[in-house]
């Protein structure tokens, strides 16, 4: 076939496509159609998809002996910056370093216990001075766990944790940690 007539038959075959969807498009809908589709109801609408349940991060209390907050609005440059610097600090220390150090240590307790997202939330407070961390009032909130022996290890755990963070400021808070059965697990299993 020549290049001409293959592009005739393609011409052809594009004609006889737009005349049947001519066709069908250019009937008009029966009355009963009409009328079917004016009285059916709309179709309600798609349901919006349910969020997994909300994993919530330590965070940080003020406790009742805490310093009150600075007044930046009169702080000079320099003293500004110091107070950004240390905010900054404290942050990353109970943000990153703290739940780090607390599921670790709880980690312990986990012996192949069985279970997966049961989760546990523990209050406690966190001590740092000249730059030694302590963990005190550690007590379980709720606890899906099941578990009375491994909450006690974790309790024990937990107060007696201790470490060091050079240039750590001084501080004392209230904190939570949310941790799940295979949150210790993953801490015991040797990294790949």
């Amino acid at each position: 076939m020549t290049r001409w007539a293959l592009v005739a038959l393609g011409a052809g075959v594009t004609v006889a496509i737009v005349a049947l969807l001519w066709e069908i498009h250019a009937d008009p809908p029966t009355p009963d159609a009409a009328k079917a589709a004016a009285q059916a109801s709309p179709a309600p609408p798609a349901p919006h998809p349910v969020p997994g349940p909300r994993v919530p991060l330590p965070r940080h209390t003020p406790a009742a002996n805490d310093p009150p907050a600075p007044d930046v609005a009169n702080m000079t440059e320099e003293e500004r910056l110091a107070h950004a610097q240390q905010v900054h600090r404290e942050s990353l220390l109970v943000g990153g370093d703290v739940p780090q150090h607390v599921m670790k240590a709880a980690s312990a307790c986990y012996h192949g216990e069985p279970g997966k997202f049961e989760r546990a939330h523990i209050n406690y407070k966190l001590h740092f001075h000249n730059g030694t961390a302590t963990l005190s009032d550690v007590t379980f909130v709720s606890s899906e766990w099941n578990n009375p022996t491994m909450e006690q290890c974790v309790i024990r755990v937990m107060q007696d944790l201790t470490w060091h963070e050079e240039g750590a400021p001084d501080l004392d808070t209230d904190m939570e940690a949310s941790m799940s059965i295979l949150d210790l697990k993953k801490r015991t299993e040797p990294m790949p």
